[in-house]
């Protein structure tokens, strides 16, 4: 009777597995998964939240400040290069170099190359760094953004000294690919491109000799041949 009572309770386990596997054509829901290697990718800003009313009949409405709205960005092995779009209609350059953990820019209107340690930048990331605290402990639930149905995550990241602030994210539920990043009110939409980059990356050449010198100072310093006694 009781092998009998196992093999009933065997069989309905299964067939009750089986009818909760993903019907054809469908993928089961998958983990936030930022794309691994060679890629190209584009982020909107969405500023919406921060719309401010007009002023008063007869004041001045200040001027507006210059913002990022657009950034595309190529990544070829350890290079990569964004070109970021202001709300002026200028561009600004930067250049990331993932072996020596190094980013160079080139702000509008200067000619000067500024170079920062890439840590120094993870606000302007938007690459699986970004994404690096959505996991299953902030995972809140499906959400629909953008049309998409979404995974929804809910997390604090590190902000000035021991503060910290609330940001959110979105994947999309069968892909796991981000769909958007929230931080302070301003959305951050990706859109991932079909066209992966199979060439390497060039550097223009002020660039590469402003690359070279953080090279050669970043290097570790030789050590002298110790003298025998």
């Amino acid at each position: 009777m009781n092998k009998l009572v196992c093999f009933l309770g065997v069989t309905f386990f299964a067939g009750w597995a089986l009818g909760q596997a993903p019907q054809a054509g469908e993928e089961a829901s998958r983990p936030l998964d930022f794309p691994k290697g060679n890629l190209a990718w584009t982020v909107t800003v969405d500023r919406s939240s921060h719309h401010q009313p007009s002023p008063p009949p007869g004041v001045t409405p200040p001027p507006k400040q210059r913002q990022v709205i657009k950034i595309e960005i190529i990544r070829v092995d350890d290079l990569r290069h964004d070109v970021a779009h202001m709300s002026d209609g200028s561009t600004e350059e930067y250049w990331w170099s993932a072996k020596v953990n190094v980013v160079l820019s080139k702000l509008h209107g200067s000619q000067q190359i500024v170079s920062a340690r890439s840590h120094y930048m993870a606000d302007a990331r938007f690459d699986e760094n970004t994404f690096s605290w959505a996991n299953d402990s902030t995972f809140k639930g499906i959400k629909p953004l953008a049309g998409k149905k979404c995974r929804h995550y809910q997390g604090e990241i590190p902000f000035v000294y021991d503060e910290k602030k609330k940001v959110q994210a979105w994947s999309e539920d069968k892909t796991g690919q981000p769909v958007a990043y929230e931080d302070s009110g301003d959305v951050f939409y990706f859109t991932f491109s079909r066209d992966v980059p199979t060439t390497p990356l060039v550097m223009p050449a002020d660039f590469q000799r402003e690359m070279d010198r953080c090279v050669a100072n970043f290097a570790p310093a030789r050590r002298s041949t110790p003298i025998p006694r």
